[in-house]
């Protein structure tokens, strides 16, 4: 939540915890959030087990490519959603 508090206080937009994005919470979890915020513009904060677990997820669903797949601490995927998730774009810590 930290991570995001900044970005929450610049929008003027609370931020929330979700069970979901606890550390351990699992692939399934996350991905159950997804689907429950369709298309809802949401920002996600996960860990790095959750990371490397949904990277694996999109390139198994072909939405990125094996050498597209990276979780570097601080960096952010945009992820597009509707019935399923359509599109993903990296974007590097700063």
């Amino acid at each position: 939540m930290q991570t995001l508090k900044p970005l929450g206080r610049a929008r003027g937009l609370q931020v929330e915890a979700a069970e979901e994005l606890v550390e351990g919470a699992g692939l399934q979890a996350v991905l159950g959030l997804i689907r429950r915020l369709g298309e809802a513009p949401a920002a996600l904060c996960i860990h790095g087990d959750i990371c490397l677990e949904l990277l694996d997820e999109l390139v198994l669903k072909r939405v990125i490519t094996p050498e597209q797949a990276r979780c570097q601490k601080g960096s952010t995927w945009v992820l597009e959603n509707g019935r399923g998730l359509k599109s993903a774009r990296y974007i590097p810590a700063p």
